[in-house]
């Protein structure tokens, strides 16, 4: 997006997005549709609408059902980050998810 070209904090970015499809087992930006639940459909239309929302800084809900353990939903929400030098290193959040505890 934006023409930059990205490193590793783009990786970040993308893990965080794998872990939210882990966590709530459905494609992130998605809604159950009424008619069937167990069914999604995308919460936008087109690539550039996804990408106009992602650029002003639209995320993914996790205070869905189903929420995160404090320390999961923390990794997720600093991988992220808009800008992405504040993002985590990969051993960051390696080294903070062998912390997180699942009940």
């Amino acid at each position: 997006m934006m023409g930059d070209l990205f490193g590793s904090e783009a990786d970040i970015y993308s893990l965080r997005m794998v872990l939210y499809e882990l966590w709530y087992y459905r494609p992130v930006f998605t809604r159950p549709l009424q008619s069937k639940p167990s069914k999604y459909e995308f919460t936008f239309q087109t690539s550039k609408e996804f990408e106009d929302k992602v650029l002003k800084g639209n995320r993914p809900d996790c205070e869905i059902p189903l929420k995160p353990p404090v320390e999961l939903k923390a990794v997720m929400e600093t991988s992220w980050d808009a800008n992405r030098e504040k993002r985590p290193t990969a051993l960051g959040v390696y080294n903070r998810l062998t912390k997180v505890q699942f009940n």
